[in-house]
C-alpha cells in the first residue's frame, strides 16, 4: 500500500500507470486485451500521447472537464489517460441514457469536449449544441494519425483534481464526487499491474475496465 505521504508531490496518473511501465522495461507486456487483440504498454503509451495531443488541439486545457460517454474499449482507456496526461479532469456518464440526461451531464460538467461512440453519438449530438463532440471510430483513428505520439505529462500534483465520479441519482439528480490525483494510487500498490485488463462489454452501461 502506498500512502499519501509516500507519494511524490508532482504526480500525473498517465505517467504513473502507463509511462512508468515503459520506462522500467515493461513496454512489451500486455496492458489491455480488447476485441482487436492485445495492446502492450508501449502501444498504449503512444496512443495515450496521441489522445492527449488531440484533446489539447481541440482546446482542452488543464483542469477543464472531458466527458466520456462510450462503451468499454482500448480507446476509452487511452482517452481517459490522455486527458489525465494534459492535466484535464475526466468525467463519465452511462451509455444508455436519454438526451435530456446527457444535457444535464454536459451542463453540469461544462465539458470542453464530449467523447461518444457510435451508440451514444445520436443522443449526444441532439443536445451538445456548440460543444465539441469527438466520436470513437474512423474519425478518431484518422485524427490521431495527424498528431504527435510524443507528449510530456502536465505537472499535476497529487492533490489536484483528477476525476469526477457521478452518483447514481437515486435520490435526485446525479452529483459528482470529486477525486484528487492520489485517489487511485494507494489501492494500486505500485505503478505496475500484476495482470492486464480485458476490455469487455458491460451490462451496466459504463466501461467495465
Amino acid at each position: 500500500m502506498i500512502t499519501h505521504a509516500g507519494l511524490p508531490r508532482e504526480l500525473n496518473l498517465a505517467a504513473w500507470f502507463v509511462d512508468r511501465n515503459v520506462e522500467e522495461g515493461s513496454g512489451g507486456r500486455t496492458a489491455l486485451i480488447g476485441p482487436g487483440g492485445a495492446t502492450t504498454y508501449a502501444e498504449l503509451a503512444g496512443l495515450v500521447n496521441r489522445c492527449g495531443n488531440l484533446l489539447r488541439e481541440l482546446g482542452v486545457r488543464a483542469e477543464e472537464r472531458v466527458l466520456l460517454v462510450l462503451g468499454d474499449s482500448v480507446e476509452f482507456v487511452a482517452l481517459w489517460y490522455g486527458a489525465q496526461k494534459i492535466g484535464a479532469v475526466t468525467a463519465e456518464a452511462y451509455t444508455f441514457l436519454q438526451p435530456k440526461d446527457y444535457a444535464y451531464y454536459i451542463e453540469y460538467t461544462d465539458a470542453k469536449v464530449v467523447v461518444a461512440d457510435e451508440a451514444t453519438e445520436p443522443a449526444i449530438r441532439e443536445v451538445a449544441a456548440e460543444r465539441q463532440v469527438l466520436v470513437v471510430g474512423e474519425e478518431l483513428r484518422t485524427r490521431l494519425q495527424e498528431v504527435s505520439a510524443e507528449l510530456e505529462p502536465a505537472p499535476t500534483t497529487k492533490d489536484d483534481i483528477a476525476l469526477w465520479k457521478f452518483t447514481t441519482g437515486s435520490t435526485g439528480q446525479p452529483k459528482a464526487a470529486v477525486h484528487p490525483v492520489h485517489s487511485p494510487v494507494p489501492c494500486s500498490g505500485s505503478a505496475r499491474t500484476t495482470s492486464c485488463c480485458r476490455c469487455r462489454s458491460s451490462s451496466s452501461g459504463t466501461p467495465a475496465i
